[in-house]
């Protein structure tokens, strides 16, 4: 008997004091993420800035003819040349795979000042309405081209990119006149 109150008695401890390590602590902030069973992607957090990475450009998938089309984040191993048609060999970051385009584009993000209608810019293609992405995938992203149609909200950091609104903080503009 007294062996089964004292083994009683232990385990009630030991539980109490694993409970105790999930208790808040005052002024303890302690941000343990775990594994994502949700499928959901993550988001990004506040010191995450999104940006691509030095040498990565904007790229016309080899798929696509037009700036119509989807563009991918490369970086560039042979540039255009007369030799190569005026075509780049790049290396796509998201999948790793290399390709020949026809259109390389420098890009940087918008400033409040670039945001006039008509102004052509990058925006990621199916991130409306989203203020925030991580950084993987800010790069992984699809990316169109398209002209700003409205700035009517830009007081909440809002702009409108062919019919669909747009945090300005995702957009990118180009570095040079596209054809």
């Amino acid at each position: 008997m007294k062996r089964s109150v004292l083994l009683t008695g232990l385990l009630i401890i030991i539980i109490l004091l694993d409970s105790c390590g999930s208790m808040p602590v005052p002024g303890v902030s302690v941000n343990i993420p775990g594994p994502n069973l949700s499928g959901a992607a993550a988001t990004a957090s506040s010191s995450e800035v999104m940006d691509f990475k030095k040498d990565e450009v904007l790229c016309l998938s080899p798929q696509d003819q037009s700036n119509n089309g989807r563009f991918y984040l490369a970086r560039v191993i042979t540039p255009a040349s007369k030799e190569t048609k005026n075509q780049a060999e790049v290396l796509f970051i998201e999948d790793g795979v290399k390709g020949w385009t026809s259109k390389v584009i420098l890009t940087r993000k918008v400033e409040k000042a670039d945001l006039t209608i008509g102004t052509l810019v990058f925006y990621p293609d199916g991130w409306q309405m989203h203020e925030k992405m991580s950084q993987d995938q800010y790069r992984f992203a699809t990316w169109r081209l398209g002209r700003i149609t409205n700035n009517d909200e830009l007081f909440k950091n809002l702009i409108e990119i062919a019919g669909a609104s747009y945090y300005y903080s995702v957009i990118r503009i180009p570095l040079e006149k596209i054809e």
